[in-house]
């Protein structure tokens, strides 16, 4: 099933969850190890590229994960009773989703666009 239910999420739904996830986890994990990094290391410029080009992968999930989000139906919660547990998951969720948004314009914030744009996954280039 692609599209969410009343009774569930779509197969589309929890895919854009876990690579947004993995996205996330990736990028902060090589971030951790880009800071153990000195200037001339080998792999410091391939290291900062692709942290840039996931990071801009990132974002075109997050956007369309929220597009999806608001576009699918929300299926309902599993107990309707536990309404400020279901209140404060959904302020978690939104709390979370305002996070992510200040990270990456943060980090997209930090770089000259035309910088970040141009080397969008260098390591992936074709030798010319």
């Amino acid at each position: 099933m692609l599209n969410n239910t009343e009774h569930g999420y779509g197969w589309m739904h929890i895919a854009l969850h876990w690579l947004v996830a993995l996205a996330v986890f990736g990028l902060f994990g090589l971030g951790l190890y880009m800071v153990e990094l000195s200037y001339y290391d080998s792999w410091y410029k391939g290291s900062v590229d692709l942290h840039k080009s996931i990071g801009l992968t990132l974002a075109l999930l997050f956007v369309l994960r929220l597009v999806w989000r608001l576009t699918q139906a929300r299926p309902q919660p599993v107990d309707s009773s536990l309404t400020w547990q279901n209140r404060v998951a959904h302020w978690v969720h939104i709390t979370l989703y305002l996070v992510l948004i200040v990270v990456m314009v943060s980090g997209y914030l930090t770089q000259p666009p035309t910088v970040v744009v141009s080397r969008y996954f260098p390591c992936l280039a074709s030798p010319r």
